[in-house]
């Protein structure tokens, strides 16, 4: 059937709209989110089946998706798919490689809209002049597309937040995973809608993990006596966890702490710096990120509109990353000891585990590496993590 995507500013663009196994049609085939798009040219079955995509509707800008199918032999990060829609120029409906399955059977089984035929480089553009904006799916009416249709379409749009998200992807109790090794130590995790591979990355550092809900209070996660706590990624900003915030302002000083994506301006708002919008999003792959201290440059992935203001910081806090293409604060560390007591506590906006380092990164790896060199962790991990032993890969 015909569809049409429509952003709160009134630009549309009409294309074929399909859903779900049955041809599911009508209230059902509508949906309603924040528009992002992604560069890559690969890794779309990554992308799609990331939580911190939640409630968005996600633009592939190459003109080709799923050409190459869903690898099952690669263990995409879920099964789910996240994303409110999907918008591409074509989809691949052709044979796919041996040991997958079509992307269109993967969208189909989660119910997941799909907009296909339509100008996605102008849908960018439009985007990337006009920043961040909501928009609607929906199919065609008998009528057409009459000016009163796109009208309401955009007021429908302008009415969507991201309240609730955080119920449907961050963790609702706690869990515990085991390492296949001997546990060093016991990490925590707290879980705003973490990629499974941030889990994994945790686990093949060799610690036993507990997985809580964000809004977990300080004392009981204080009362685990963890190595570390981790702040994972996830959708939505800092503002939609208040009980998140606090539980940090808890941990300050009493336990080494790690933020990623989301984790990062929790962080950063904890600390008391302020968080603004993006005129331009950073989504997808390959975004050069700097590294202040020695001048490297990562390519990393990230999905975020938000960003630590740079002119908000507190004394005590000192920005280790910026974005190479527009200056924004990418990583930052809490440098006053009267907060950390000198325990490591640091951030990054984008994802570590993804970067070009290697799996585990710049970001993970190194915080464990300087937790071992500031004697953190104690004696176990010190007989592990010897200085100069390359970092474990995953598995």
């Amino acid at each position: 059937m015909r569809g049409v995507l429509c952003l709160e500013d009134g630009f549309y663009l009409e294309g074929e709209l399909s859903i779900g196994q049955d041809g599911v049609t009508g209230a059902a085939a509508r949906t309603v989110g924040e528009l992002v798009f992604t560069t890559g040219m690969t890794g779309y079955e990554d992308i799609l089946t990331d939580p911190s995509y939640s409630g968005q509707i996600l633009v592939f800008s190459f003109p080709m998706l799923g050409n190459y199918g869903v690898p099952v032999d690669r263990d995409p990060e879920s099964t789910r798919v996240y994303p409110r829609g999907v918008v591409a120029r074509d989809l691949w409906e052709g044979p796919v490689e041996e040991g997958s399955i079509p992307l269109r059977e993967l969208l189909d089984h989660n119910n997941c809209p799909v907009l296909t035929g339509v100008d996605t480089r102008s849908l960018v553009i439009h985007l990337r002049d006009h920043g961040a904006k909501k928009g609607v799916i929906a199919p065609v009416p008998e009528a057409g597309l009459t000016d009163d249709f796109i009208q309401s379409l955009a007021r429908e749009a302008t009415m969507f937040n991201h309240k609730g998200l955080q119920e449907d992807v961050a963790a609702r109790e706690a869990t515990w995973l085991e390492p296949s090794q001997t546990p060093l130590g016991l990490g925590v995790l707290l879980d705003f809608g973490a990629k499974p591979n941030l889990k994994r990355s945790l686990l093949d550092l060799g610690f036993r993990l507990a997985v809580v809900p964000p809004g977990t209070p300080h004392q009981d996660i204080l009362a685990l006596d963890p190595v570390f706590v981790v702040l994972s990624g996830g959708p939505g900003g800092p503002d939609d966890y208040p009980a998140a915030i606090e539980t940090v302002r808890g941990l300050f000083g009493k336990v080494p702490l790690y933020g990623v994506g989301l984790g990062h301006l929790v962080m950063a708002r904890a600390a008391g710096a302020g968080i603004v919008s993006l005129k331009r999003g950073h989504y997808g792959a390959n975004h050069p990120v700097k590294e202040l201290a020695t001048g490297k440059v990562l390519i990393t992935s990230q999905n975020h509109a938000l960003t630590v203001d740079a002119g908000t910081l507190p004394s005590g806090i000192v920005v280790t990353h910026t974005n190479v293409n527009d200056g924004s604060v990418e990583g930052i560390r809490l440098t006053d000891t009267l907060t950390t007591k000198n325990l490591p506590t640091a951030s990054v906006q984008f994802q570590p585990q993804g970067s070009s380092e290697e799996t585990i990164g710049g970001g993970l790896w190194s915080f464990v590496k300087e937790l071992q060199a500031e004697g953190s962790m104690g004696s176990a991990l010190t007989a592990q993590f010897l200085p100069g032993k390359g970092a474990p890969t995953n598995a």
